[in-house]
């Protein structure tokens, strides 16, 4: 089995319109919701622009002779089988320039007063300064 992939936080979730940020994979993991992600209602990104697979996977039930039950009997037996989700290392691309324009558009719509950046800095900045201004506010 080859080395786990390594790219740097923040990582970058994102809904639609909505932008979040994450300083872990596993924080990010742990935030989703198994059935959005298997509805792919999610993009999961690295601070490079980096797209990694989100994925589901369900954890065997305890106690670990009640794995090998059918599913439907394991919940009887130990409690409901949890679901959750992963970000695998599975790189699907990466997309800095689309990630470098979703965060200068939502970080132009954050008010002036909460961003360091002026509206001038935000159009020239990199994606890392984007990155780490979102990282910024989310974490205030």
């Amino acid at each position: 089995m080859g080395k786990p992939l390594r790219v740097a936080g923040p990582f970058f979730v994102l809904e639609g319109h909505d932008v979040s940020t994450f300083r872990t994979r596993e924080a990010a993991a742990g935030s989703l919701e198994a059935i959005d992600v298997r509805n792919n209602e999610f993009r999961f990104f690295a601070a490079d622009g980096t797209e990694l697979r989100l994925t589901t996977r369900i954890d065997p039930p305890r106690p670990l002779w009640a794995a090998r039950l059918p599913l439907m009997l394991r919940s009887f037996v130990s409690g409901r089988a949890e679901e959750r989700v992963v970000v695998t290392d599975e790189v699907l691309g990466n997309f800095a320039e689309d990630l470098r324009e979703r965060l200068l558009w939502y970080l132009g719509a954050v008010p002036a007063k909460r961003r360091r950046l002026t509206d001038s800095a935000l159009v020239n900045a990199s994606l890392a300064e984007l990155g780490e201004e979102l990282a910024r506010i989310a974490s205030r």
